[in-house]
């Protein structure tokens, strides 16, 4: 049981930082598309 929560927290995390890199990475490409 424990186990199991410790796989779902830990997926949940990937999955957050997933979706910040996502938004950096948006972002980034927001920059190069005005400026170029």
């Amino acid at each position: 049981m424990y186990i199991q929560k410790c796989i779902l927290w830990f997926e949940d995390g990937t999955e957050v930082i997933r979706i910040i890199s996502a938004r950096k990475a948006e972002r980034n490409e927001r920059k190069r598309y005005e400026h170029g």
